[in-house]
């Protein structure tokens, strides 16, 4: 679904004209959520879009919570799964220089060769 598709304006056509149909913000806020979620999911598939959903509701709550251990803790799963999804192979390339004896270890088998679509922005973001 590339911005210069018909599937696209397809989908935003269909997507504006029922956000003005629907007249309650919180519906509004919901439709809006689900063309997202669709939208995110064409392009990252289900392993993509269940990162971002966990992290997105993790950061809801601890905001909704107000209490400054919730927000550090959602912070800090925030930068982990940044770090996990998009360094992990570089750090440890990095550590196998220094510390010869972790090359025995087959980083290839745990560690992700892809990252969610836009991990960095939504990490940013939440």
């Amino acid at each position: 679904m590339i911005f210069t598709t018909f599937w696209f304006v397809l989908f935003v056509c269909a997507f504006l004209a029922a956000y003005h149909l629907v007249r309650l913000p919180k519906a509004r806020l919901a439709l809006l959520a689900l063309a997202s979620v669709a939208f995110y999911a064409h392009f990252s598939g289900p392993s993509g879009i269940a990162v971002i959903v966990t992290l997105g509701f993790v950061t809801y709550l601890a905001g909704r919570s107000a209490r400054r251990l919730h927000i550090g803790l959602a912070i800090g799963l925030c930068a982990i799964a940044l770090v996990f999804y998009k360094y992990t192979l570089f750090l440890f390339g990095n550590l196998v220089q220094v510390i010869p004896g972790l090359a025995a270890f087959p980083v290839s088998e745990w560690a992700p060769t892809v990252a969610p679509l836009a991990i960095s922005f939504f990490v940013f973001e939440f």
